[in-house]
């Protein structure tokens, strides 16, 4: 219960300081986002369906962080998720974006885990307003705080989202 009061105490904090910086200076901010995906993903020779909603605000063009919470079901069982990002744009023209994205998920059900790691990520603006993206591939630390924080390195190849965000 201890690594579980830890980890809720580290959450509000990253909570609170990316509200924080989005409600920085104006004349900097560029839009706020809000948007959902559905990702396709195996790890564990389990084979999971993840739904999320997210929301965020981006910075500039190369810049963005975001909330999200969702649901994850898979063969052996479902959890409920709540996690945050923070999203770099190496490359883009004016319909094309390459991002990483820097991913920190709780996953909760009857133990709490933890995943972090990078993700990368190709947005298409199909509309002034309208993006779809797609993830692919994980590469980072999955932990359950349940008896004690015990990262596991994983890297996953099969994993394949398709996602729709709107800007205002």
């Amino acid at each position: 219960m201890t690594d579980l009061f830890n980890l809720r105490k580290y959450f509000y904090v990253l909570v609170s300081i990316l509200l924080f910086a989005s409600f920085g200076n104006k004349a900097d901010a560029q839009t706020w986002t809000i948007g959902g995906n559905i990702t396709l993903k195996t790890a564990n020779k389990y084979a999971y369906t993840r739904l999320e909603v997210d929301g965020g605000y981006e910075f500039n063009d190369k810049w963005a962080v975001g909330l999200k919470t969702g649901f994850e079901t898979g063969s052996d069982t479902g959890s409920f998720i709540l996690g945050g990002n923070g999203r770099f744009t190496p490359w883009h023209n004016d319909v094309l974006y390459i991002d990483i994205k820097a991913v920190a998920d709780l996953l909760v059900y009857d133990v709490v885990s933890l995943n972090t790691g990078i993700v990368p990520s190709l947005r298409f603006r199909v509309a002034p307003r309208w993006e779809v993206y797609s993830d692919f591939g994980f590469i980072g630390l999955r932990g359950q705080l349940g008896y004690g924080l015990s990262p596991v390195a994983v890297i996953t190849a099969l994993n394949a989202g398709l996602g729709v965000t709107f800007r205002f």
